[in-house]
């Protein structure tokens, strides 16, 4: 049997993603045509302004590009299969001009090359809608770390035990509570007329104060 290291939690997979994001030089793109032809590229990326964002740069003729002109749907992969990133998002073409100076910097230092010199180049701002993230199948249960677009929010820590204030505490004079006894199950009886009146003095003889 495999073993496998233990599963991360919500927190760890959603820091890893955003440094794969910060990290990673290339990634997988996928894209469908005007008649559903399925279109895979790998695009070398930095990630945006946004934080959350993708700007991977292609040549305006790219059928990736063609794809989602102006804008449509693409999936993302980062990694190999024992460590998956998968990215569901909504493109949209940015041109040169539009690209932020701090993203086209940080391009240029992954390619070793400036994109923004060839005027043919333009980039896909790709927004993520949701992520996965697994990497053996014991981390395929809460794979989503992204869902419409929202990072999880931390459940909150339980409250502290509170210490009860004096007048909550109970008294040392208060009595002690009754003992629970068992309760015989109730019995239906059919009365055929009404009963006897009490006697008190029955009560009092039997002992009762």
């Amino acid at each position: 049997m495999t073993e496998h290291d233990p599963a991360r939690g919500p927190e760890q997979r959603r820091q890893d993603v955003t440094d794969r994001f910060e990290q990673e030089h290339d990634a997988w793109v996928t894209t469908a045509s005007a008649d559903d032809l399925p279109r895979l590229a790998p695009l070398s990326f930095v990630r945006g302004r946004g934080r959350d964002t993708l700007l991977p740069a292609t040549r305006r003729t790219n059928p990736t590009a063609v794809d989602v002109t102006p804008s449509g749907q693409v999936r993302v992969a980062l990694g190999h299969t024992r460590d998956v990133v998968l990215v569901e998002a909504t493109a949209e073409i940015v041109e040169g001009a539009g690209l932020p100076a701090d993203s086209g910097d940080a391009l240029a230092v992954k390619l070793g090359r400036d994109p923004r010199d060839r005027p043919a180049r333009v980039y896909l701002g790709i927004a993520p809608s949701a992520v996965g993230a697994w990497r053996e199948e014991n981390e395929l249960a809460g794979r989503e770390v992204m869902v419409d677009g929202t990072w999880p929010v931390r459940r909150p820590a339980p409250a502290p035990h509170r210490r009860p204030a004096a007048h909550e505490r109970p008294s040392a004079r208060s009595p002690a509570p009754a003992p629970v006894t068992a309760m015989a199950p109730s019995v239906s009886v059919r009365r055929t007329s009404a009963p006897p009146a009490l006697s008190v003095s029955r009560v009092v003889a039997a002992g009762c104060p």
